[in-house]
């Protein structure tokens, strides 16, 4: 019976006729659980996402905070370093006299030395000559005898 009304043609399609419409809603409910499935595990992937979002940034913070360290510890010994060529400046200024004159002054000891140790070997050599002392065969306990050389007044 077809009155032509449009509320009659929509109970018409509404009814199942031969399964035909269970086939169709048997289709939208598994396309629709596919669907609710995709859509929890999108959810899933994006709670681990976040997840992961949220443990990159404490990792973030961890380097900036290491970074921040590290700044800090580059200042004070950019300090130090200044402060020390600043010291040693002054150093060279106010203590290299005095460090060239030590170094002068070891120079000509190096140089005394040198000479003393000729004459040493020139002294042995006169007492060997002149009072026959010989250093080889010379005892820990011999004394030395002999009289002073004195010159005479002027």
């Amino acid at each position: 019976m077809n009155t032509g009304s449009p509320i009659s043609e929509k109970k018409k399609y509404d009814r199942p006729e031969n399964g035909v419409a269970s086939k169709n809603t048997a289709k939208m409910r598994q396309a629709g659980s596919g669907i609710t499935g995709s859509i929890e595990n999108l959810q899933r992937n994006l709670k681990a996402l976040d997840e992961d979002i949220k443990k990159d940034n404490e990792g973030k913070k961890e380097y900036e905070d290491q970074i921040a360290r590290l700044s800090r510890r580059k200042a004070t010994l950019e300090a130090r370093v200044a402060e020390n060529k600043a010291w040693a400046d002054t150093y060279d200024s106010d203590i290299g006299p005095f460090q060239d004159r030590y170094d002068a002054l070891v120079k000509e000891i190096h140089h005394l030395y040198a000479d003393a140790t000729v004459r040493h070997k020139v002294a042995i050599e006169l007492l060997m000559k002149e009072f026959q002392y010989h250093p080889i065969f010379k005892r820990w306990n011999d004394d030395f005898s002999s009289t002073p050389f004195k010159p005479a007044a002027a």
